[in-house]
């Protein structure tokens, strides 16, 4: 029998998974050099939020994102900037899915939109690991409220401490642990291993060496 209660395992997407970089969405738009990432975050922070909670359908949101930057560029020339941001995999990460879904059944729970779901999807096959994806534009809440975990734990029907979860914005990782959830605060896939391994979660850590 195993020394730990987890059976499922539930990852973040954006800097977990996938890596997220918004300077791509600056250059396809022609901002760079104009703007910085920071400035961009805080005109579409409000937007932002209210897409990725399912408020705004994805053409409500180009018009918003244009009418906020002042920039005019067609819908496809802004979807292809705006999905631009996922740039790759987070190094060696799709070994340790892998090795994790022979083992786990594998779940997802991120703060996510329509456009980058798609996209991210069509271009990342580490997707088809996971047997199912909760995203806060589909369930209308976002992390850390409390309110998504507990959607996740009635779905799953389990127990918080049956259940671990990793994420790398340590709100969202509190969140989870004042639930009963046993999270950490994802900062690498190295690191991650090393929670596995001391955790036993993890039957045989070899095959991800």
């Amino acid at each position: 029998m195993s020394i730990n209660k987890i059976k499922v395992i539930v990852f973040d997407l954006g800097n977990v998974l996938v890596k997220i970089d918004y300077r791509p969405f600056l250059v396809h738009t022609g901002l760079y050099g104009k703007f910085s990432e920071e400035k961009v975050y805080n005109l579409l922070e409000n937007p932002a939020i209210a897409y990725e909670r399912g408020k705004l359908s994805s053409h409500e949101f180009y018009k918003e994102t244009m009418r906020m930057l002042q920039i005019d560029i067609d819908y496809e020339k802004f979807v292809h900037a705006w999905c631009s941001v996922a740039t790759g995999l987070v190094e060696n990460i799709g070994e340790v899915v892998s090795a994790l879904a022979r083992q786990y059944p594998l779940y997802l729970l991120s703060n996510t939109n329509e456009l980058h779901l798609h996209h991210i999807k069509k271009n990342y096959p580490i997707l088809e690991n996971f047997q199912r994806l909760f995203l806060s534009y589909k369930i209308g809440v976002m992390k850390p409220d409390d309110e998504i975990f507990r959607f996740m734990l009635n779905e799953l029907e389990m127990e918080p401490e049956e259940i671990f979860f990793t994420d790398d914005k340590l709100s969202n990782v509190e969140s989870a642990i004042a639930l009963g959830i046993d999270a950490v605060h994802f900062q690498s896939t190295s690191e991650l291993r090393k929670v596995f391994t001391r955790k036993h979660i993890l039957k045989s850590p070899e095959i991800y060496k």
